[in-house]
């Protein structure tokens, strides 16, 4: 069985990049929210 992060990385079809804490929530409107949080898996040196 693979772990959420594995599952919300391939959700969003993304490369090189760390899935950080993510977050299933019920907004006033009564609608279920999937919030996920990533930042890139490289440094960037300018």
């Amino acid at each position: 069985m693979a772990c959420s992060d594995t599952l919300c990385r391939k959700l969003l079809d993304a490369k090189d990049t760390v899935v950080q804490p993510h977050v299933l929530y019920a907004d006033a409107d009564g609608a279920t929210r999937l919030r996920i949080m990533t930042r890139p898996n490289v440094f960037v040196f300018n």
